[in-house]
């Protein structure tokens, strides 16, 4: 059914027989407008699932994107998290307003809870709503008296029975599946699936014929320490001015419509945590025969760039043969010490692509904005305990694949425009609307940076980051700019890219952990080497996929951050009545503090006092949450004194 619900969005030509009793009744008909010999939603009506936070309801759209999820009103206090309902939608200057109008699918099958004694009697208490009523299962006291204390499960709910067990809420081990049963994502693959993907695995790139030979060319890959899938590799001729790029032809291990590809799509994208990946493809695939392994001849996309006519890029199918696997950390080393075990012409396809690169990255930046996101890196233990914490900067490493993804990602979207009228799947990012950028201004002058008169917003965000600079306040200054933003998105239709001030922008060089690059790769091959003989049938089905990109991103980004806050609360748990030095970062309901002893971690006070952003503070811990994953202290002394 959400299929369908999520089809009107686009429009359909026919109501199947199924769902004929929603308009019939009424429910949906006020809602439904008919043009062009399509059913479709009506503008200012939305479908979409309640997601609770703080004891307030969200509406979370199946197809629609805000600047903030909008919040639901007069909701009738007897719906679940992910119910799906059908609202009007009134938008505002803070954050659109979401009124219930129907309920049209209960998706609430299983909840996850944890038990606790109420009144004497052990209760299931759901994790997402703790505030609302517990649930009396049917097991007998005695029986739940047996599991730990505080053991977090799964409820079938209409049977009030436990359906699985997940461990101990104070067993840091739980956390990754805590958080992935938290948001449904599916963690294991069908026998079919998994035995699909073995038969692909055993092929070799021998068996695939009409490819062209690169495997004489020393490709590259460049990837975090902990990689286990290749996706993309780098070569650049320095003769001939020409970058190639190659990346991992994962469509012909992955047949439309076959269980593979329906488990890849119902997932979207990997998941990542410290210390594992769950894939969106199975790990024979994305860890084995689609990685792009040294010294293993594969399959792959094969993009050769000419630096000197970007516009003159072509696309072939090609087997390749990479000759080494590297860090960033290893690359980094060479380009500073000039000193590496790489073969020479390696050595001297880096040196020279840097240059370049950095080149590329200059001029990129006149149009496009460096975000420099500041990212944590988690390390834990083998307890599942946080053991050290890593910023992880840009550096030149970084900066060579950055730009040749980039150019691969311009690449394929130009191919889209040329061949398709701008349709297809588009990355796409919207400028921040007027209002957002007044809320950053006034958060700015907080910080004493004052936006000049007659600058633009773009100019501004540069002139921003100078000043931050200057002010050791760069970390500070790009979260709340990165805030600022919207978020980028998959669209069906070409829009610019303000981030990266790109006019027309894809995905392609990651497909063995995004479904997007997956689904544009089959789209540009069947133009390029099929006569395009499946081209209407895939760009159709284009809006309705990008929506569900869309959602599916969202999910992969709330696990990976629930997983985060939990770590971070279990943390503080062991530092309870401590005091550490902080930083105010924010100051809303809550002043939120930032430790400098553990970079990530915020501690949420309650106070009449008043505070400014970037004041001095100490800070004690007096509470830690498992269940929300939040931190609260007390401010035990103010330090007359800005951050240095």
């Amino acid at each position: 059914m959400q299929g369908f619900l999520r089809s009107l969005f686009f429009g359909v030509k026919k109501i199947p027989k199924p769902f004929a009793p929603l308009i019939e009744k009424g429910v949906l008909k006020e809602a439904l407008g008919y043009n062009k010999e399509r059913y479709f939603l009506k503008e200012g009506f939305d479908i979409g699932r309640i997601e609770w936070a703080e004891n307030k309801a969200f509406f979370i759209s199946l197809a629609k994107n805000y600047p903030k999820d909008p919040l639901i009103k007069n909701l009738p206090s007897s719906f679940k998290t992910d119910a799906l309902i059908l609202c009007q939608i009134e938008c505002s200057k803070k954050r659109p307003k979401a009124f219930f109008k129907a309920a049209l699918l209960s998706t609430d099958q299983t909840m996850i809870a944890y038990l606790a004694k109420k009144n004497h009697q052990i209760v299931a208490i759901p994790f997402k709503e703790p505030f609302k009523k517990p649930i009396l299962l049917k097991h007998s006291q005695r029986s739940l008296l047996e599991l730990p204390r505080h053991c977090v499960v799964k409820i079938d709910l209409k049977k009030r029975e436990i359906s699985e067990i997940l461990g101990a809420l104070e067993d840091p081990l739980i956390d990754e599946n805590l958080s992935l049963s938290l948001f449904d994502r599916v963690k294991d693959f069908s026998k079919d699936c998994l035995n699909l993907a073995q038969h692909y695995a055993q092929l070799k790139a021998s068996d695939f014929k009409d490819r062209i030979n690169y495997s004489h060319i020393p490709f590259i890959t460049i990837d975090p320490k902990d990689a286990k899938d290749f996706d993309d590799a780098i070569f650049y001729d320095q003769e001939k001015r020409v970058l190639f790029v190659a990346v991992a032809d994962v469509s012909e291990f992955v047949p439309k419509h076959s269980s593979l590809d329906k488990e890849a799509r119902v997932r979207g994208f990997s998941v990542y945590f410290p210390n594992s990946v769950y894939p969106m493809l199975p790990l024979s695939l994305s860890q084995g025969a689609c990685s792009l392994k040294a010294f293993e001849k594969r399959l792959a996309l094969v993009y050769e760039i000419p630096l000197d006519n970007l516009k003159n890029a072509r696309l072939s199918q090609g087997v390749i043969e990479v000759r080494a696997n590297c860090t960033y950390e290893e690359i980094n080393h060479f380009l500073s010490a000039n000193q590496s075990s790489l073969d020479k012409d390696l050595q001297q396809s880096l040196l020279g692509f840097l240059e370049m690169a950095l080149k590329l990255k200059k001029e990129r930046l006149k149009k496009g904005f460096n975000f420099n996101s500041f990212e944590n890196k988690l390390y834990l233990n083998k307890e599942g305990r946080i053991e050290k914490i890593e910023t992880e900067k840009e550096s030149d490493a970084h900066t060579l694949i950055e730009e040749a993804m980039l150019l691969a990602n311009q690449s394929s979207a130009r191919l889209l425009d040329k061949h398709f009228q701008n349709k297809g799947i588009y990355r796409t990012h919207k400028e921040p609307s007027l209002e957002q950028q007044k809320r950053l201004y006034a958060k700015l002058f907080d910080y004493e940076i004052v936006r000049p008169k007659n600058i633009g917003f773009f100019a501004f965000l540069e002139h921003a980051l100078k000043i931050a600079r200057e002010k050791k306040l760069e970390r500070e200054v790009s979260r709340l700019i990165i805030k600022s933003q919207n978020l980028a998105l998959y669209s069906p239709m070409q829009e610019s890219h303000f981030g990266l001030g790109f006019i027309s922008y894809t995905h392609f060089t990651s497909p063995i952990r995004r479904y997007s690059d997956l689904a544009l790769h089959r789209l540009l091959k069947e133009l390029l080497f099929h006569q395009a003989k499946g081209c209407s049938y895939l760009l159709e089905e284009t809006p309705e996929l990008c929506a569900e990109l869309n959602a599916l991103q969202k999910k992969a980004a709330l696990i990976e951050r629930d997983f985060v806050k939990r770590k971070f609360a279990r943390l503080a748990l062991e530092c309870l009545e401590k005091e550490f030095l902080g930083v105010v970062l924010e100051v809303k309901d809550w002043v939120v503090v930032g430790l400098k002893e553990f970079i990530g971690l915020k501690v949420l006070v309650k106070t009449n006092k008043v505070f400014k952003p970037l004041e001095k503070v100490r800070v004690t811990i007096t509470h830690a949450d498992l269940i929300l994953g939040r931190v609260r202290g007390e401010i035990t002394e103010r330090i007359k004194e800005h951050v240095s």
